[in-house]
């Protein structure tokens, strides 16, 4: 009992020293950069939950109790445990990460990326666990968790953290194979005892048990179960390419290999794959040497490689996928920008501005964040709307929009004809909606 409790002290010991020291200092302004991973572009579905969670990363490789973390994801939590894990914070603020991504982003859009990863798993947060009165937010990368998701995709942790993983790994087998080799030895010594013992009492027994055999389990079953997969990826590959294909020893190998390492052992992977290489014209033939893809060609670890990242796709589907990540993040932005707004109605008003690219009427993401700190005052003779704000740089960016502005307010109060503003002083009680 003494034991487990010096231990317990131990480990609330080291992560106290631990939480009290500080990350490295980041890079100059001269070397700072911003990565964006393709990786994490697929998994987070868009760049700037990518970029903050590859900062995220960066940071984790640098924390002084990293061989701590690795370990600790390495065991994973125990089912329906509720502790937080110990090791791997990172002490962050919203500001200091918008910094040092540089994307420009406002407090509330940073935190809705910081929650939109904090949700689906990737990262924890919490608040300093030892000093209440610290209100920087704490976060932490599930390392297990995004290797796991990013392997469903197809996708792997960078190679800093696999070749981490892989040492620490190996120490472990190496220490279970010295457990086995232990527990062989003991056990080789218990035997001994035991006929010893048999050859002082000079009694021999025949012991008859009954002999059971799981057929799912034996090799027979085990093989047969191989062929019948080999035959699915076969068959697919023929209904799509038409090419009937002979799988000798050395192509089951490598078919076998690529399966487990990027397909997730999962058929409907493969047949995905023939799918996006039935797409691609250059694949198909298409090409200027007119090039057709062969069945040893994507048994190539690089050349499946290639295809699953996206390298023969359609241009026209690319600019595509493009357009749609682009299109999503500016929604994104316009969405975290109305909803600084407080005013409710303003708010109604400005959801209602056209901020499409192609229109000639359109607001762009640069006026709407101008316009923010503004809000309704009052509708005089019925016929003038009267906006007002402290701020005297959104009043003017509002006069440029008051012939846009207009349509929206005239679904609310009809008979408005023009709009106007004035300067609020900030000491001044709000004037109540008419």
């Amino acid at each position: 009992m003494r034991s487990s409790i010096r231990k317990t002290k131990k480990a609330d010991s080291i992560e106290n020293k631990l939480s009290q020291k500080t990350l490295p200092l980041a890079p100059s302004d001269d070397e700072q950069v911003s990565v964006i991973r393709k990786e994490f572009v697929e998994l987070t579905g868009d760049h700037f939950s990518a970029v903050v969670l590859n900062q995220l990363l960066y940071w984790t490789q640098h924390v002084r109790d990293f061989d701590l973390l690795l370990e600790e994801e390495s065991c994973g939590n125990p089912p329906n445990c509720k502790t937080l894990p110990r090791y791997g914070w990172i002490y962050k603020t919203a500001n200091d990460l918008i910094e040092e991504t540089m994307l420009g982003m406002t407090h509330p859009t940073m935190r809705k990326y910081l929650k939109l990863l904090i949700d689906r798993g990737w990262i924890d947060e919490r608040s300093h666990p030892n000093d209440k009165w610290n209100k920087t937010t704490q976060y932490r990368v599930n390392i297990r968790k995004l290797q796991d998701d990013l392997a469903g995709i197809g996708r792997t942790l960078p190679s800093t953290f696999l070749r981490e993983f892989s040492l620490l790994e190996t120490k472990k087998k190496q220490k279970v194979k010295k457990l086995h080799s232990i527990e062989s030895h003991l056990q080789s010594n218990k035997d001994n005892v035991h006929s010893k013992v048999r050859n002082l009492h000079s009694y021999t027994y025949t012991e008859i048990t009954p002999k059971t055999t799981n057929k799912e389990n034996t090799p027979s079953a085990h093989k047969q179960s191989n062929e019948h997969f080999f035959k699915e990826a076969q068959e697919t590959w023929k209904i799509y390419f038409g090419q009937d294909v002979h799988l000798s020893k050395e192509r089951k190998l490598h078919l076998g290999s690529l399966f487990t390492k990027h397909l997730n052992n999962d058929l409907s992977q493969w047949q995905a794959l023939c799918e996006r290489i039935k797409s691609s014209p250059f694949l198909m033939g298409d090409g200027p040497r007119g090039w057709h893809v062969t069945f040893d060609w994507i048994l190539c670890e690089d050349n499946l490689l290639k295809v699953l990242e996206g390298n023969f796709d359609p241009q026209e589907a690319l600019k595509k996928k493009a357009r749609n990540l682009s299109d999503r993040a500016r929604e994104d932005e316009i969405q975290s920008l109305l909803a600084l707004i407080e005013d409710p109605l303003w708010r109604e008003w400005c959801s209602a501005l056209d901020f499409s690219l192609d229109s000639p009427n359109a607001v762009s993401l640069k006026e709407l964040q101008n316009i923010v700190r503004a809000r309704f005052c009052e509708v005089e003779d019925d016929r003038l709307v009267w906006i007002e704000s402290v701020d005297k740089k959104a009043l003017d960016q509002i006069e440029d929009l008051r012939l846009k502005l207009l349509s929206p307010i005239q679904r609310t109060f009809p008979n408005v004809r023009n709009l106007r503003t004035r300067l609020k002083e900030k000491d001044t009680v709000p004037t109540k909606h008419s």
